[in-house]
């Protein structure tokens, strides 16, 4: 019965969006437009540049999942719950 689940580019954040839970995704490398979630009840929160876009496993820590702040978070999560839903 959650309003908002917020997680990175994975399993619970696209089964959430399947069931039709509002959610807030945090995308390191990978690219929310080739992976989802396709709804409109969904707000990307993604600081890759261009070049880190990758699917490769890496044993570092993304660089462009640690550009994204606590207050990118709780904007995006904001923004979901003031919009109709």
């Amino acid at each position: 019965h959650a309003r908002c689940v917020i997680a990175a580019d994975s399993g619970p954040l696209h089964l959430a969006a399947a069931l039709g839970t509002q959610v807030v995704g945090l995308y390191g490398p990978t690219d929310p437009a080739r992976n989802g979630p396709f709804v409109p009840s969904a707000v990307i929160v993604h600081k890759a540049r261009q070049e880190e876009i990758s699917y490769k496993r890496r044993s570092d820590y993304s660089a462009a999942m640690l550009r994204i702040t606590v207050g990118d978070v709780l904007a995006a999560t904001a923004a979901l719950l003031k919009a109709p839903a």
